[in-house]
């Protein structure tokens, strides 16, 4: 397929900005870099700018497919005037972006992340490739299982049986459910009908089924992360001005830093003690019984990272408010509460447009659809930017929930970005996130604004991904996106109830720590109870 005039413009706009995007994404990153970071690791940080970039095609597709317009049909079969079609091969580019983005998930980011932390933690490279190739080998067992049995997708349709006891014409007797093809009404009168739900089953390809498998798991975590994330994005961004810091008096700083100075003291005590039972652990024997200890004490290691994160965030408050209060920028703090506002107004469009365009059938109303439809009427060019939009709003919303979900539930590692103090491996982890959930972003995108990107050839190919064999269960009862709704709303109720995050109990952590290590004595072999003498 050759490219039009528009389509050679397109193809340069998009080579300028992939251009521009690694200039500003190497350049994020020099700033958002940790000082202790800043010179090593460099194979690293080119594995997080490319990542970042292949992030930004995958969300930036949409709104190009829409504008390639491949899917009409006077683009497809070349009828009538097709001065307006790119004839660009969107079909290659989604396959290039999804390939490249799972060559980044399986291979790059994993085998970056293990190293760095292998030589962090002082573990031989040996654990870290051995990691590595269990992760690459356990999805392509699983990807390469699922397809040996279940690699195929189905078209649903209604095939209608239609009696001949009346003459005249038939003007619509068939449907094709769920797909671009849909009924244009009933049969005509004076003709008796009965129908049933039928499906053809095509063979898929190797490659769209693996994508399929990539877009399930980020599915998995972009409905419960992104259900937190619509919540917490912006009332984290209004609490933030709500509960700004303030100066303070020489009274309250000497009792604020005396307080500070009994938590690092409290904390210095307790990593001791979890240095201590981790050895412990390693040198414990049988396998069930060290990873049951694993367990706790990643649990306890959770809840440490938490209570330090929060410390770090303390101290920086109080600098600002004691020593550093010419640095203290107002404007700041009330440019979060517009940027929580603007959020607030993004996650209620997005919780709205789902229910009534996306969970009630048929839809109740366009809603956002007719709101990106009226840009193709005066500047297309807005219509894309305002899609891309509302697509990057539910990436940062994603990430937000998985943070929100660490800080209160300490079942997550925690992965902090901060301004000039982000490790390596915590940038690692959120472009890893970023990209496992990219792929069910641009999924809800084209399937949330439907009627805008009719004519793409993105919607031609998640159609294939909703209807193959098992994840189609999911898909067809709109199982992620009621758990989207759900989450959301559960977090906003949550949030608004408990709108603080609190470090967890350092009594409750010595307590663990102590508990352990008593039975640790007790079931060790050197432990003799001692004898009553008669």
């Amino acid at each position: 397929m050759t490219p039009s005039p528009l389509g050679w413009v397109i193809v340069v706009l998009v080579v300028c900005l992939v251009v521009v995007l690694v200039t500003v994404n190497t350049y994020l990153l020099i700033k958002w870099q940790h000082p202790e970071d800043s010179n090593e690791w460099m194979s690293s940080k080119v594995v997080i700018v490319f990542g970042l970039t292949i992030v930004e095609l995958v969300v930036s597709g949409l709104p190009l497919d829409v504008a390639n317009g491949s899917g009409s049909l006077g683009c497809s079969y070349e009828w009538g005037d097709d001065s307006g079609c790119a004839r660009l091969d969107m079909e290659g580019y989604w396959y290039a972006v999804f390939g490249l983005g799972l060559v980044w998930l399986i291979a790059c980011i994993p085998a970056s992340l293990l190293a760095y932390e292998a030589v962090d933690e002082h573990r031989p490279w040996c654990e870290a490739v051995r990691t590595e190739l269990v992760i690459v080998l356990g999805f392509g067992v699983l990807a390469g299982c699922m397809y040996a049995f279940l690699n195929q997708f189905v078209i649903p349709f209604r095939e209608y049986s239609v009696s001949a006891a009346s003459t005249g014409r038939i003007y619509r007797v068939s449907n094709v459910t769920g797909g671009v093809l849909a009924a244009m009404g009933p049969l005509e009168d004076g003709y008796t009908a009965s129908w049933d739900e039928a499906g053809a089953r095509l063979p898929a390809t190797f490659f769209a089924y693996v994508t399929g498998v990539a877009s399930w798991i980020g599915w998995v975590l972009f409905s419960a992360w992104g259900g937190v994330g619509l919540a917490a994005l912006p009332l984290d961004l209004i609490y933030s001005y709500v509960h700004r810091p303030v100066p303070l008096d020489a009274g309250e700083v000497a009792e604020y830093r005396l307080q500070l100075q009994a938590r690092t003291s409290e904390l210095l005590e307790i990593t001791k003690a979890l240095i201590t039972d981790r050895e412990d652990v390693r040198r414990s024997g049988g396998w069930w019984r060290k990873r049951k200890r694993n367990a706790a004490d990643r649990l306890r290691l959770n809840k440490l990272k938490q209570m330090v994160f929060m410390l770090e965030t303390d101290i920086d408050d109080f600098v600002l408010c004691s020593t550093d209060r010419d640095k203290y920028e107002p404007l700041v703090y009330v440019g979060r509460l517009i940027a929580g506002i603007v959020a607030l107004v993004h996650s209620l469009l997005w919780i709205l447009h789902t229910i009534l365009y996306v969970l009630v059938s048929p839809p109740a109303s366009p809603f956002l659809n007719a709101y990106l439809l009226q840009f193709d009427k005066w500047y297309p060019l807005f219509g894309a930017l305002a899609c891309a939009v509302f697509s990057v709003y539910l990436l940062f919303a994603t990430i937000k929930g998985c943070f929100k979900f660490g800080m209160r539930f300490f079942l997550l590692d925690l992965h902090p970005m901060k301004y000039n103090a982000t490790y390596t491996n915590h940038a690692l982890f959120n472009v890893a996130l970023f990209i496992i959930c990219s792929f069910p972003v641009a999924q809800f995108s084209t399937l949330a604004f439907a009627e805008y990107a009719r004519f793409s050839d993105a919607a031609t190919i998640f159609y294939t991904i909703e209807n193959l064999t098992f994840f189609r269960i999911f898909f067809a009862n709109r199982v992620f996106e009621y758990l989207l709704v759900i989450c959301a709303a559960l977090s906003a109720v949550y949030l608004i109830l408990c709108p603080r995050d609190e470090p967890a109990s350092a009594a409750k952590l010595k307590a663990s720590l102590l508990h352990h290590q008593a039975l640790q004595a007790l079931n060790s072999p050197s432990y003799y109870p001692p004898h009553n003498s008669l």
